[in-house]
């Protein structure tokens, strides 16, 4: 049962060091998020959650299967907000959206349907750069994390149709 708990309780780990990561630069180097950064945070939040219920659940086979399709459906989301991201700031001039108001702000502000749309169009917030490691900014290593957790989970769907017991 120990090697059913551990793929989740690795996603979980990681998740939490993500996090806590983001919220640092946020707090401790005051590098604010902008809305499409906040909505990748949510799906990394979101992925989190599914790996602490297998790791909670992992002796319930069916909850297993469930919970990596979900973890793979939110990598993917997560990955195609990443991938927006990183393509806003290739190409800045096709940013249409203003700068300055937060995911809050938004919600409270707008609809749902135009804070989605507001999202995804980008502002201008979400063209800047920001913390760089490894000559990679915060969007581009969101996009290599949510791929890596895609994998991950695919692997361990996987794994878990052909070697369970």
């Amino acid at each position: 049962m120990k090697e059913t708990r551990q793929p989740f309780l690795l996603g979980l780990l990681a998740i939490a060091s993500i996090l806590g990561f983001s919220f640092y630069l946020q707090y401790v180097k005051d590098i604010f998020p902008c809305p499409l950064c906040e909505v990748q945070r949510l799906t990394f939040s979101l992925i989190g959650c599914f790996f602490l219920i297998g790791t909670l659940l992992h002796r319930f086979r069916f909850i297993r299967f469930v919970l990596w399709c979900f973890i793979s459906l939110s990598s993917l989301l997560g990955v195609v907000l990443a991938s927006k991201q990183v393509w806003i700031q290739i190409f800045p001039e096709a940013v249409k959206g203003v700068c300055g108001a937060s995911l809050m702000q938004l919600l409270h502000m707008l609809p749902l349907s135009n804070v989605i749309s507001q999202i995804f169009s980008g502002t201008s917030e979400c063209t800047e750069k920001g913390w760089v490691f490894l000559y990679l900014n915060l969007a581009q290593w969101s996009l290599i994390l949510f791929i890596v957790f895609l994998l991950f989970s695919i692997y361990s769907f996987i794994r878990e149709c052909r070697y369970q017991k």
